[in-house]
């Protein structure tokens, strides 16, 4: 089983941008969200 220091929930704009914070500082981020695209209203709607 995989050890994380933090878990974003959400992979919109945020939630993105704090998990790479995240990495940068040396953490390891999981990043969950209910759908199976990343971007939340950022992402192009087709």
């Amino acid at each position: 089983m995989q050890e994380y220091d933090a878990i974003v929930v959400g992979a919109g704009h945020n939630g993105l941008t704090c998990a790479c914070y995240l990495a940068r500082a040396g953490l390891r981020a999981l990043v969950l969200d209910q759908y199976h695209t990343v971007g939340g209203m950022a992402r192009p709607r087709s």
